[in-house]
């Protein structure tokens, strides 16, 4: 082989050389922790808890009582607005409930963070 031919090699094999880390950072930035702060703090602010029962209470999700929440950010609003309107339609809800915030924020948490070999 020449010289050439070998560095074409090198460089062909050498394309693909960081696309597990690549899909790994992927699959980092589509969960933010952003996204799950602003929904705890949702929950923190809006969900009333009296001796040790949770009210089933309606959640305001309109950006303009939102705004002020320190975790808030376009991004995050989006994100959190998608998911409880997507869980909202799945249990054929007329309302956004904070059971329906609760279930959310557990799928949330259970987000597998992917393995990198």
């Amino acid at each position: 082989m020449s010289p050439d031919r070998i560095l074409a090699l090198q460089r062909n094999l050498g394309k693909n050389f960081d696309g597990k880390v690549l899909s790994y950072k992927k699959a980092l930035e589509e969960k933010p922790v952003e996204t799950l702060a602003f929904l705890m703090e949702i929950e923190d602010k809006q969900v009333p808890v009296a001796d040790n029962m949770e009210v089933e209470v309606s959640i305001d999700l309109t950006e303009e009582s939102l705004r002020s929440y320190k975790h808030f950010t376009a991004k995050a609003f989006s994100a959190v607005s998608k998911m409880l309107q997507t869980e909202k339609e799945k249990r054929n809800c007329g309302i956004i409930s904070s059971d329906i915030l609760k279930q959310v924020i557990s799928d949330h948490k259970k987000f597998n963070f992917p393995f990198f070999k």
